[in-house]
């Protein structure tokens, strides 16, 4: 095999490979960034829903109609919230017949954000934390509140990143072969004129090597 021919396959397997781990990276922490937007969408609708409850004077939690989205009103909107107390549970217009995760419970302060949790909706993230509306009041059951998130959205993102990466990461890759192609054309030109010689050597043509090698 020609030198030449062996050190565009080095290179080019090479390139590869580096694209390849580039493109791994960049994959990954999207998906990092994007799981933590989900973290920090979720708990922003978790404060919306906790300020918007109480508890009456028999301790019985009190939600307001009001959902910290319309997307909670919707039925299969991707968008689950709930709430669960001592024989309490509630879960939002959305969840309404869904067989939600929502049944770990919570000390006052604790927070839990888990996913993706496969249930019969699909797989969905979810962000929950125990709240005691009156701390240190006795006979104050405490709750844990629960808003979760299909990953739907996320996967949608996942797939566009990812054919955008592939386009600009195959674009780079392709001009960096052409450009390994011309570099190593020019650079053993030298070595080419002085194959061309040797022969003309051999076959008599020549009495020496003329090029100042």
């Amino acid at each position: 095999m020609a030198i030449t021919t062996r050190l565009v396959l080095a290179f080019s397997v090479a390139l590869i490979a580096g694209l390849f781990l580039a493109g791994y990276a960049l994959d990954r922490a999207f998906e990092r960034s994007a799981v933590e937007a989900i973290r920090l969408r979720l708990r922003g609708y978790y404060y919306s829903l906790v300020q918007e409850s109480d508890v009456n004077v028999k301790g019985k939690l009190l939600i307001s109609d009001r959902m910290p989205d319309v997307a909670f009103e919707r039925p299969a909107s991707g968008f689950y919230a709930g709430a669960r107390g001592d024989k309490y549970y509630w879960v939002s217009p959305s969840a309404l017949g869904r067989d939600m995760p929502f049944a770990e419970a919570l000390k006052p302060g604790e927070i839990s954000f888990t996913g993706p949790v496969q249930t019969a909706a699909g797989r969905v993230y979810v962000y929950s934390a125990g709240v005691d509306f009156d701390a240190g009041k006795a006979g104050n059951p405490g709750f844990t509140f629960y808003v979760a998130e299909h990953e739907f959205a996320l996967l949608q993102q996942k797939a566009a990143f990812r054919q955008t990466l592939v386009r600009y990461l195959g674009g780079a890759g392709a001009l960096l072969l052409i450009a390994q192609g011309l570099l190593l054309h020019f650079s053993l030109s030298p070595l080419r004129r002085v194959s061309r010689e040797l022969a003309e050597v051999e076959r008599g043509t020549a009495e020496e090597l003329t090029g100042p090698y």
